[in-house]
């Protein structure tokens, strides 16, 4: 990692702030996450993944293993507690939109570990774990 005085700093190193982070490290651009956990949380929080979502994730190669990882659900319906199914949605009529017309249910910890593995093999971006964002300021010169 280079020693840059002007970085992006992100304060979390949960999906959002790692996407953004390759992103980043992607156009060049030096970043630091700063995480306050020892390690990538494996916390249940999301699990499912739409087709806009994994398409994105594929200019970071991060799809396939994440897809392998997953369960595959051709179908989106939704139900009521009392009457059942009320409608059924084939995601396989966006096959010609998407190269995932369906959804993907898997660990939302599953795309952390792969985006981190995308970071650690970058020069321009770094996490620091057990730290953690206390403040912000920003003036007309930038933000600090």
């Amino acid at each position: 990692m280079s020693a840059d005085k002007e970085r992006v700093l992100i304060a979390g190193a949960g999906p959002v702030g790692l996407v953004a982070a390759c992103a980043l490290a992607e156009a060049g651009i030096p970043v630091t996450i700063v995480e306050q956990s020892r390690e990538l949380p494996k916390d249940l929080r999301a699990s499912t993944f739409h087709p806009p979502t994994l398409d994105m994730l594929e200019r970071f190669g991060v799809s396939e293993p994440l897809v392998a990882q997953g369960l595959i659900c051709p179908q989106w319906q939704f139900r009521d507690r009392s009457e059942g199914v009320v409608a059924t949605f084939d995601l396989g009529v966006l096959a010609e939109d998407t190269n995932h017309p369906y959804r993907l249910q898997c660990e939302q910890w599953k795309l952390t570990e792969l985006l981190r593995d995308w970071i650690e093999k970058r020069d321009t971006a770094e996490i620091i774990y057990e730290a953690e964002a206390v403040g912000a300021t920003q003036d007309e010169t930038g933000a600090t």
